[in-house]
């Protein structure tokens, strides 16, 4: 498992990224924001906000919004894959 993948199913790291991105704007960590829409593209979820985060031409508010959104998926589908494997 990469690094990436086991901090997409960390609430911790995904409360940092949020809070990163809270108090200090997108830009610090948009690479860690691509890459965990990428990887809940991956896993088959196609919500719009997947496709705001990743592109540069929407405005900055839109894509911290719909950030917000994003995280609600990825912290909703780590509960769902946990019971899966329960």
């Amino acid at each position: 498992m990469s690094t990436n993948q086991s901090h997409r199913n960390d609430p911790s790291w995904l409360a940092e990224l949020a809070t990163a991105i809270a108090e200090h704007g997108l830009d610090e960590r948009e690479a860690d924001v691509v890459v965990l829409a990428n990887q809940l593209h991956c896993e088959g979820n196609r919500q719009l906000v997947l496709d705001i985060v990743r592109d540069r031409t929407q405005p900055t508010v839109a894509r911290e919004r719909a950030f917000g959104v994003m995280h609600g998926i990825a912290l909703a589908g780590r509960t769902s894959h946990r019971s899966v494997a329960a």
